[in-house]
């Protein structure tokens, strides 16, 4: 989807009255995860998931700022959420791609303060804290 069919989509949804509005999201979910998706930088499974696939919300977080959403994603303390969040691009107001982790402030801080670090998805291979150590030492092997 291009940024003018994204925009497109967009500004139909915010025309049409809220009750054809939430039918025409119930018909449109592929696209308007894959529009959220690219708004928020994250994948559209986690989008759907975070969003508890519904329409409804989905077509509703079309217009919310995206800093403030991503900051409720990093207080879910979902460490997969959380690995995401890492990279996450999301598209700032002028349609740029900006770096959650730097440009959110208090971002990372909200998902570590409402993450269960007895949880051990944070210290698998793939999980957060490898990720923070290597970010910090380079390149190594993390204890399994």
């Amino acid at each position: 989807m291009t940024a003018s069919s994204r925009s497109a989509l967009r500004f139909a949804l915010s025309l049409a009255d809220p009750d054809t509005a939430d039918a025409l999201a119930e018909r449109m979910v592929p696209q308007l995860l894959g529009v959220l998706s690219d708004r928020f930088g994250l994948p559209e499974e986690m989008v759907e998931e975070l969003l508890g696939a519904d329409p409804v919300q989905m077509r509703a977080a079309l217009t919310i700022d995206p800093k403030e959403w991503l900051m409720a994603a990093a207080e879910t303390g979902d460490p997969v959420v959380g690995r995401a969040l890492w990279h996450a691009k999301y598209r700032n107001d002028a349609g740029y791609q900006e770096h959650a982790i730097e440009e959110i402030p208090g971002l990372l801080a909200a998902l570590l303060y409402a993450a269960d670090l007895a949880d051990p998805r944070w210290y698998e291979a793939d999980g957060l804290f490898p990720l923070f150590y290597e970010e910090l030492t380079g390149p190594c092997s993390w204890p399994s």
